[in-house]
């Protein structure tokens, strides 16, 4: 039971179903039986059930990527292997460096910094704490983290979850300066600035007319043949009648 009311009767529950979860508000989202949803705290409730349905971290701090960045994801000090679980159940395991050659490498930093502001150096002692860097970021959705401790017990590290999305950018309906936009850029035009000229093929045009044509002269052979089989007069010069026969005169 995750909420209950002042009277001890559960308010939001939550279960296990295979491998996902499931949660159940006893009451309406609408004002018919409660003032939940006009309260201060219902859209944070909300969100935070959607984070626990989708297996994501509580709070705000979740890192957010683009498909194809890495990830840094740091290591305690006896950690022996970070295992990441992909949005698709796939998992992946990274072993961090030595604490020998962690250490090493941090002398070396710290050595390079001397004399250098203490922000400078803190800053760097912070860097080289043991770290893997996580780079198949080919899924879209939510990347679990576990580590393995000295003593044999798997650790969830929620705080170094992370969520993989889409990059916006590519969904930008802004206008690209010229620069930027294929049919101005360098080869395209005359270099005046001006788009193009449209090309149009020719046979498009010839096609038009031999269809246009065609029509034409069917519907002159449609009134020919008509006119014939109603006997109307053709044009003037033209004679309709049937010639006299031969051998034959007028009175």
């Amino acid at each position: 039971m995750v909420l209950r009311y002042e009277t001890g009767a559960p308010a939001l529950v939550e279960a296990e179903v295979g491998a996902g979860r499931v949660m159940l508000l006893t009451t309406t989202v609408d004002r018919e039986w409660t003032d939940l949803p006009i309260r201060p705290g219902f859209l944070p409730l909300i969100q935070e059930a959607a984070r626990r349905l989708a297996g994501a971290p509580a709070g705000d701090a979740i890192a957010t990527l683009v498909t194809g960045a890495s990830r840094e994801i740091r290591c305690a000090p006896d950690d022996r292997r970070i295992e990441i679980t992909k949005p698709n159940g796939e998992v992946r395991t990274l072993a961090p460096e030595s604490a020998a050659d962690g250490r090493a490498k941090l002398e070396t930093k710290v050595e390079r910094t001397k004399g250098a502001p203490a922000a400078e150096t803190a800053a760097a002692r912070a860097h080289l704490s043991r770290a893997v860097m996580f780079t198949e970021t080919d899924q879209l959705g939510t990347y679990r983290v576990r580590a393995l401790r000295g003593s044999g017990a798997w650790i969830e590290r929620a705080d170094e979850a992370f969520i993989v999305n889409l990059d916006v950018r590519e969904s930008d309906p802004a206008l690209l300066p010229d620069e930027r936009r294929p049919d101005r850029g360098a080869g395209s035009g005359d270099g005046s600035g001006r788009p193009p000229l449209r090309r149009m093929e020719l046979w498009h045009v010839l096609g038009a007319v031999l269809i246009g044509a065609l029509l034409l002269e069917s519907l002159l052979g449609a009134r020919i043949r008509r006119d014939r089989a109603t006997g109307t007069p053709g044009p003037p010069g033209t004679t309709t009648g049937r010639a006299p026969a031969a051998g034959t005169s007028g009175a």
